[in-house]
């Protein structure tokens, strides 16, 4: 998160499972900066909220089914989008995604 003053993501944790990989975003604040404002609290949990309805909306936008909000988007675009996201390599995209988050380079 590039406009966060008083958090920052310090880690991605991936939390296996048999099944289906699981991940957890450690969240840190960003120094001492956000202890002595008295504002703190409030702006840290904002900035929070932010985190959470970008990753909540990053999955809605990833899905297919927000194609199918729209049937002239869906009819345009719709069978493209399925085709791409089959040719990815997963562990690839993940591997970025998560990269991203901790603002790493390759």
């Amino acid at each position: 998160m590039k406009d966060s003053d008083y958090i920052k993501i310090s880690d991605v944790v991936t939390i296996s499972s048999q099944y289906l990989p699981a991940y957890m975003i450690v969240v840190s604040t960003n120094g001492i900066k956000p202890w002595f404002d008295p504002n703190g609290k409030d702006r840290i949990r904002r900035e929070l909220t932010k985190i959470v309805t970008a990753l909540f909306h990053a999955r809605i936008t990833c899905a297919v089914h927000k194609f199918e909000f729209d049937s002239e988007i869906w009819n345009m675009y719709g069978c493209d989008f399925i085709d791409s996201i089959a040719s990815w390599n997963f562990d690839e995209v993940r591997e970025e995604i998560i990269r991203t988050f901790k603002n790493e380079k390759k």
